[in-house]
């Protein structure tokens, strides 16, 4: 039976939530293990291109701003203490 390790960053990833998603102005990204987040990244997922970055000042509740992005699909690379996070936003 094939089993698949999961990478730190795999592990780091599912212990965030994001809501709402989809997403209109704002959207929440929490922990329940006060995993510290540094900084965000957003990414376009048709080209990878980064579009934005906010910095947090280690903060393990954020709240971010897409009400400037298009709708559509979105990549957040969440960078905390832990390792990085990637999460998928859909914009309304």
């Amino acid at each position: 039976m094939y089993r698949r390790i999961l990478s730190t960053n795999e592990m780091v990833s599912a212990k965030f939530n994001m809501y709402p998603n989809p997403a209109t102005n704002i959207v929440n990204i929490t922990n329940s293990e006060n995993i510290l987040v540094k900084q965000v990244t957003v990414y376009d997922s048709n080209n990878s291109k980064e579009l934005n970055t906010q910095n947090f000042n280690n903060e393990s509740q954020i709240q971010l701003n897409v009400e400037n992005l298009a709708s559509g699909t979105y990549i957040l690379h969440i960078q905390t203490n832990d390792g990085l996070a990637v999460k998928k936003l859909v914009k309304k």
